[in-house]
């Protein structure tokens, strides 16, 4: 078992601070902020997944502060990881990020890397996905940033420990690294020994090895009998799921060797991903699509060796991250922020998501148990009770309900806001 599983036990000082997280002692000072590309929340352990995908994670979250009703500002990898770094909601940054060829790159705005720097500390950013690089200024804040040659995870940790031991020999006493990994990511691919059970499927005629045919196997999904498409998904799944428990054993692994080096004696942990998966439950397979469960739900959670277990089951999102982060360092937050450390939000906070990405814009709203989504392009609106209807299956829109009404009210100004920022867009059928 590893060492610092055992740190809350034994001769553990049960002084707890009073913040949420809360600690048995001080509070860590060097940060870790682990990123993950591509994670179907419904797949791990915690949150209902049917086979032991993800173990270590769950054990991470089972003794840190873990966030059960976490979700990321949108359903690809740039603006979810511009919105957790720079603590702010799309709506709030006057940059709209889009997939297609119009995009540009984040703003110079406070980040959690531009605070810690200020603040002295080495900060560090190692990432396997490009759109965190200086050519989209998702590196703002870094004194440096680099993308290594190998995209395993336990590659990039590993460089990780170069960087942090080469920030030490040159004077800094804390260090924030952030590592950003992709192995879940299409086309997955991951080693054979994670494959068992592949060879018994019906063959297929993609190879999904190749990211252009994978994409060629989603798009081409209408055109599929029901056979052919039941054994794709089985081929997919089979895929997807080796890749959880690939990442989940480099995880381990990782962490195992940082702990042997000393390096998460004194260390906040932030593991978060910056969005989630479809398989064709709501007409699409990957990402980017559409703003459904499945694409923006998330994991977010944090972790010491000294930190109080807490499962919180407030509603948090991405831009939380980051002014949490700083508020358990005991830093200033940005007045720029508009996420909330973890613990301070009203439950009936509303929460803005927004995609401008394959099927053109489209905002979402969560509040409560509800959520409404406003596509741009048709003006189609809808609203789901998550309680009730957790899949997202059961469209209760209604013009003249008073919740539909009260989320007009927050949404409009929002679209007036963003609509001159998304070039050759524009809002059709705004209202109830």
């Amino acid at each position: 078992m590893l060492l610092f599983m055992l740190a809350c036990s034994g001769n553990a000082v049960p002084t707890l601070t009073g913040s949420v997280p809360k600690f048995y002692g001080p509070a860590p000072k060097n940060v870790l902020w682990v990123s993950m590309d591509t994670i179907r929340l419904s797949e791990m352990g915690r949150y209902g997944g049917s086979e032991p995908l993800t173990p270590f994670l769950d054990s991470l979250m089972r003794d840190g502060l873990a966030l059960d009703h976490h979700v990321s500002c949108s359903n690809w990898t740039f603006p979810s990881v511009a919105c957790a770094a720079q603590g702010q909601w799309m709506v709030d940054m006057d940059w709209v990020p889009r997939i297609d060829s119009y995009r540009l790159p984040a703003p110079d705005v406070p980040s959690l890397a531009s605070e810690l720097s200020a603040a002295g500390y080495a900060t560090i950013l190692l990432t396997s996905n490009s759109w965190l690089s200086g050519e989209w200024n998702t590196d703002y804040g870094f004194d440096y940033s680099e993308r290594p040659d190998s995209t395993y995870t336990e590659d990039i940790f590993a460089y990780g420990e170069e960087k942090i031991s080469d920030a030490q020999k040159n004077g800094a006493e804390n260090w924030f690294l952030h590592i950003h990994i992709k192995e879940a990511h299409a086309a997955y691919k991951p080693p054979e020994e994670y494959l068992a059970g592949l060879d018994a499927l019906p063959s297929i005629s993609y190879n999904l090895e190749s990211s252009d045919e994978h994409y060629d196997a989603a798009d081409d999904w209408e055109t599929l009998s029901a056979e052919q498409q039941d054994v794709l998904l089985q081929h997919l799944w089979l895929r997807y799921r080796g890749e959880l428990r690939f990442m989940d054993d480099q995880l381990r692994e990782a962490f195992e060797d940082f702990d042997r080096k000393g390096l998460l004696d004194d260390t906040l942990v932030v593991f978060w991903s910056d969005h989630g998966e479809q398989f064709y439950e709501h007409g699409y397979q990957t990402h980017a699509y559409v703003l459904y469960r499945e694409e923006n739900e998330a994991v977010g959670f944090f972790w010491s060796k000294n930190m109080r277990p807490l499962a919180w089951n407030g509603p948090t999102g991405h831009p939380d991250l980051a002014p949490t982060t700083l508020a358990i360092l005991g830093k200033p937050i940005p007045e720029s922020f508009t996420g909330l450390p973890v613990g301070t939000a009203p439950d009936d906070r509303i929460m803005p998501l927004m995609a401008v990405a394959r099927v053109g814009p489209i905002n979402a709203m969560y509040q409560n148990n509800l959520k409404m989504m406003y596509s741009w392009g048709a003006g189609r609106k809808y609203l789901y009770d998550l309680d009730a209807d957790p899949a997202e299956l059961t469209d209760i829109y209604d013009p003249t309900d008073p919740n539909v009404i009260a989320l007009w009210d927050e949404l409009t100004p929002i679209l007036e806001r963003m609509d001159p920022l998304v070039e050759y867009y524009s809002p059709a059928n705004v209202g109830p």
